[in-house]
Parts: C-alpha cells; structure tokens; sequence
C-alpha cells in the first residue's frame, strides 16, 4: 500500500544518505591522518638535526642571572641589553625552575620542539575551519611541505625563538582566522616585535587588516580599545627598557646600525616582503573565515 511504499522510499533515502556521507568522513580521516604524519616528520626530524646556536648561550647566562636575582644581564652590575627577544628569554625564565634536573640545551630543545608542533596544529585548524566548494577536501599542500623541509628542521631547535616565532605567526593565523574581534587576538599580534624585532613588520600587515574590520564591523571605541590593547606590550616593555637599561633600543640594535647601516635596511626590507606574502597568502582565509568573536 502507500504506506509501504513510503516507508520503502524513506529507508531508500536514509541509505543514500549514509553512503554519501561515509567517503566524505573517510576522506577528512585521511586528512587529518595525513597532517598528522607530516607533524611527526618534522618532530622526528626537528629531534635528528638537534642543536644549541652559540648565540642561544647568551640568553642561557642571561637566564641563570636573573633567577638569581641579579637581573636580565649579561654580567652582573652591567646594565645591558644584550637580548633582542624578551618573550623567549621570559619563557625560558619560566620554565627553567620547573625543569631544573635538565640541562639548558635541552630545555631549548623541548620547548622548539613542542612550540613548533604546536604552531603547525594552530595553522592546520584555522585553515580547516573555514571549509567551502573550493577548499573542502584538499589537503594543505604548503603546511605539509614545511613540515618536512630539512631547513625546518635544523632551526626547531636551535635554541634561539625561531620556534616561538612559528608559535607566534600560528596563533596569530588561527586567533584572526577564529577570533578577530577579539581583545586577545590584538594582544597577541602587539607582542610580535617581543619574539622578535624584524615580526613587527608582520604585525603592522596583520594589526591592520584586524583593525580594516574592526572599522566595518564594530563602533569606533571597541577600534580604538583594539589599539590600545595592540600597542600595549611593546610600549610597556619601552618604559621598562628605558627605565632599567637607560636606553629606547636594545644593544644589539646600537651595535649593529654603528657597524653597517646596511643590515637593518636589509632587514626591514625583508620584513616587508615576507609580510606582504604572508598577508596574500593568509587574506583567502580571513575572507573565507565565518567565526568572528
């Protein structure tokens, strides 16, 4: 009767449904399979080339001083800046008590390991997370790529922040791609000239296109507070840096600019490039992104 058929016409189209949406689960496992190999690569990999530059043993001494009290110096009762990446030389300040049975080399290690990995899951997520027609069921080619890159691997590790600088372009990425709206997202685009001096240029790409949709989607105080909250940690690092070192710029920068004028050309024009590539690259994603917090 037509209720017979009804019910046969139903099972029909609940098997159908199934059938059609078992390949696509398979193929998103087989993506995440895939992504998730490529990270083991480059932490294998990352773990085979390991290695401590002899630049990282500044920060190392800088380190030991200052958990004892004497300061983030080079030699005690000099106030130098030595450094050009606070936020490494605070991470490590951090987790040095906590893994005080390691030697520092190994404490570098672990944390670019662990920061780099955790940097490539960041990426991944943010560009999974704004699936359509055009992107659905690719694997990220350039992300897998980085991954097992011999070049990646030499400098995971090198105990200087090459590792919380790749932490730091990923949760950038995945905080504007999920969160650009966000006073956290505007904090942590404002700490990049902290990893390091050069990713200020970066931020400047970033912070503005954060701050473009800031201005087309909310008032002109929550754009204005943005700033504010953007520009805070390196003007609150300045004031400690004139306070306690007596100087607007580190020494490294000082040195460098008396010795050749050329390098911090040189720098800064790479910056731009990088930073333009970046944003062209990473502009798809924001526009494709449909979580805006």
């Amino acid at each position: 009767g037509p209720e017979g058929r009804d019910s046969l016409n139903l099972s029909r189209t609940r098997k159908r449904g199934t059938v059609s949406r078992e390949p696509h689960h398979d193929a998103g496992r087989s993506r995440q399979l895939a992504m998730i190999a490529a990270i083991a690569v480059m932490v294998t990999g990352a773990y085979a080339y390991r290695w401590v530059a002899d630049d990282a043993m500044i920060d190392f001494r800088i380190v030991e001083n200052l958990l004892h009290g004497h300061g983030p110096v080079y030699n005690v009762g000099e106030r130098v800046e030595v450094y050009s990446n606070p936020l490494w030389v605070v991470l490590l300040a951090l987790v040095r008590p906590v893994l005080f049975f390691l030697p520092f080399g190994t404490i570098s290690v672990l944390l670019g390991l662990t920061l780099s990995a955790t940097a490539v899951i960041l990426t991944w997520r943010a560009l999974t997370s704004t699936p359509t027609s055009r992107t659905e069921g690719r694997l990220p080619a350039g992300l897998m790529l980085f991954c097992c890159l011999p070049a990646t691997w030499e400098f995971v590790t090198s105990g200087l922040e090459t590792s919380l600088s790749f932490f730091w372009v990923g949760l950038s990425v995945s905080c504007l791609t999920r969160r650009r709206q966000s006073l956290v997202t505007s904090l942590v685009i404002g700490c990049a000239p902290l990893v390091r001096p050069d990713l200020a240029v970066v931020a400047i790409f970033l912070g503005s296109f954060q701050l473009m949709h800031l201005r087309s989607a909310t008032t002109r105080y929550a754009t204005m507070r943005s700033i504010a909250v953007l520009l805070a940690p390196m003007v609150i690092y300045e004031f400690f840096r004139v306070a306690y070192f007596g100087l607007l710029v580190s020494n490294t920068a000082l040195v460098k600019s008396a010795t050749s004028l050329l390098e911090p050309i040189m720098v800064a024009g790479m910056g731009v490039i990088v930073g333009s590539l970046a944003l062209a690259m990473l502009l798809p994603i924001f526009k494709l992104s449909s979580h805006v917090g």
